[in-house]
């Protein structure tokens, strides 16, 4: 008996035993699990711009529980001397040995430089997403390989453009922009655009301290608008505030505020091209949580951009008396009056109690007649349609017709030379000089040459209507596509001295069929070097553009400056019924097939194609391809 008993007792030691290196393998299998992610701002807590960026952080992570955010601050707005730097190196490679991080989001310049430096020394192998980056170097980008993200692409151009629309009378502009390396780094982006503004006097306030500011904006009048950028320290190195700055400038001024950040808004600013810091934030953290959970995928890239909104305050525009039928199309209103919900409510809930006795009344009185109205009314429907259709399939049986009648018009004509002319060769080629045989055959090979490209655009629309061309969308670099066309067809540019501009943005990248993509922008510019006249030029474009459902998109497009396109015929350019062909500025042959072509490429990316032209003064062809 005591024998079992002790067996009893050692058994039940061995099971407490084990079931507590269950519980330390439980736990230490938990904290293998956790992911860190550190979070790098270069400014510090409580400034707006850096709290936003959190925000939109956190509304990305807010559901995940098993990821962990540790937030630091560099706060390099109030402390930026030498030492300060070196004691942050020092406090941050001694940090570093305390969490494992899986990524880490630097944010703004201050952070996205340190990093740059020190994310190899204290933190090897850690991915790192940036944002809020002004005046992004991309080979610096190069160099740092395990770098990704948004840069803080703030559209000057687009700002001071509204300037111009909301108030065409103000002919000078006071920019506010401080010396601190962000505002150095501002003031040389923006440089970049003044120029295009030739009726614009800029007049740019770096130097101050909050009272000279003060007493500068006082002085404006009313052919003055302001353009606040940055100001976070002053001539003497004191800090000042968003609120702070744009609150001293509001009390005094007299004229509008317009400026490029969601800091100065709800505090005076009249509006603009507006980033904002809840966006950069977002987009970085949605990039971090794809890298935490999926690794760095092949669609990643170093270099993104985020989408920017013109915003404008309701209160301000009742200060200036400005109408919303000045501002920039698709501009949001902030802090417009709300109605008065009592009295909607209340007008809702009476019409609501008076449509419901009404249907009640009606479904009692009338319930047969409905019935056969409804009949009646889906049987004319139907009818309808099958006569919309019937009209349709014969229109588009009498465009299939035409165009074939063209095709054979234009297959008929070169067979027809061609047959003449090697006639003749035959009969008489004894007879002929040697400078008529070459000529006649030049004249054969150029009517074989226009019918096999005639035949290729043919087989090209044959495959696209028939379905046989298969629509293949993928990441693609539309820069380096654009750059590669361009060097293949400047030997036909250089026939006719003709200079091609190229304006597209480097790195950037759309989800797109390669191969249709490449016959549309080759298709376009192979017009625009047909139709210009010698020493011509040709622009190459890329911009963001907004649809008629006012979604975002790029647009891009190919101006030339020659012989333009009666307006009758623009219309009946992407028609199938009205193919057009017509000889370049030195005689060179066409088939009339390629922008039906690229109307159909451009339609199974759910874009839009169009042209802009006049007689003389040249023609713009463009088509857009959505944000994705």
């Amino acid at each position: 008996m005591k024998k079992n008993i002790k067996s009893i007792i050692t058994f039940s030691f061995f099971l407490v035993f084990c079931f507590s290196i269950l519980m330390v393998l439980a736990q230490n299998g938990k904290k293998d699990e956790e992911k860190n992610i550190l979070i790098v701002h270069s400014y510090h807590q409580g400034l707006e711009w850096t709290d936003n960026i959190s925000e939109g952080i956190l509304s990305v992570f807010e559901d995940r529980s098993d990821v962990n955010l540790i937030f630091e601050y560099l706060d390099t707005k109030r402390n930026y001397s030498p030492d300060y730097f070196d004691a942050l190196k020092e406090m941050y490679k001694a940090k570093a040995l305390q969490n494992p991080y899986k990524v880490i989001i630097a944010c703004d310049n201050a952070a996205f430089d340190f990093m740059r430096q020190y994310s190899e020394k204290f933190y090897p192998g850690v991915p790192v997403v940036y944002c809020g980056v002004n005046n992004l170097d991309i080979e610096v980008l190069k160099k740092v390989p395990h770098f990704y993200g948004y840069d803080e692409k703030v559209n000057f151009k687009q700002t001071i453009a509204s300037i111009r629309k909301v108030f065409p009378r103000r002919k000078n502009i006071l920019i506010i922009n401080d010396n601190t390396t962000t505002g150095a780094a501002i003031r040389k982006e923006l440089e970049k655009v003044l120029p295009d503004f030739e009726d614009v006097n800029f007049e740019i306030y770096s130097k101050f301290t909050i009272g000279d500011l003060k007493d500068k904006v006082k002085t404006l009048d009313d052919t003055y608008a302001i353009y606040l950028l940055v100001i976070n320290r002053d001539i003497d190195g004191n800090f000042i505030s968003y609120a702070k700055g744009i609150s001293a400038i509001h009390e005094v001024s007299e004229v509008p505020i317009f400026g490029s950040w969601d800091f100065y808004e709800n505090k005076g600013l009249f509006g603009g091209k507006i980033t904002r810091g809840f966006d950069q934030g977002k987009h970085a953290a949605h990039m971090a949580e794809t890298i935490l959970d999926k690794g760095v995928l092949d669609h990643i890239s170093q270099i993104n951009m985020v989408i920017n909104n013109y915003v404008f305050d309701y209160t301000e525009m009742e200060r200036f008396g400005v109408g919303a039928e000045r501002l920039p199309e698709n501009s949001l209103i902030i802090n417009r009056p709300e109605k008065n919900e009592n009295l909607l409510q209340s007008i809702l809930v009476f019409a609501l109690v008076l449509l419901v006795l009404t249907i009640i009344l009606a479904v009692r009185l009338t319930y047969k007649r409905r019935r056969a109205t409804e009949l009646q009314h889906l049987v004319d429907e139907k009818t309808e349609r099958l006569l919309s259709m019937n009209i349709a399939l014969k229109e588009i049986n009498t465009k299939k017709d035409r165009f074939f009648s063209i095709m054979s018009h234009d297959l008929r004509g070169p067979f027809s030379a061609i047959l003449g002319f090697s006639s003749m060769l035959n009969d008489d080629f004894d007879n002929l000089e040697t400078a008529e045989q070459k000529k006649f055959i030049s004249k054969i090979n150029t009517g074989l040459g226009n019918t096999y490209n005639l035949l290729e655009d043919l087989l090209s629309w044959s495959y696209a209507q028939s379905g046989s061309i298969e629509f293949n969308p993928k990441r693609e670099n539309i820069s380096l596509i654009t750059k590669e066309i361009i060097e293949v067809l400047s030997f036909s540019a250089e026939q006719k001295s003709i200079t091609i501009i190229n304006r597209v943005p480097d790195l950037v990248f759309v989800t797109t069929d390669k191969n249709m993509i490449s016959t549309i922008i080759r298709n376009l510019i192979n017009n625009a070097i047909k139709f210009t006249p010698r020493k011509g030029i040709i622009e190459v474009d890329l911009e963001e553009h907004s649809n008629e459902n006012n979604k975002q998109c790029l647009a891009f497009s190919v101006k030339d400056n020659g012989v333009g396109i009666p307006f009758e015929t623009q219309s009946k350019l992407f028609e199938i019924g009205e193919v057009i062909s017509t000889n370049g500025t030195d005689n060179e042959s066409g088939t009339g097939l390629g922008l039906i072509l690229c109307k159909e490429f451009v339609d199974k990316h759910k874009g839009e194609i169009w042209v802009e032209s006049e007689i003389n003064r040249g023609s713009k062809f463009v088509f857009t391809l959505p944000l994705i």
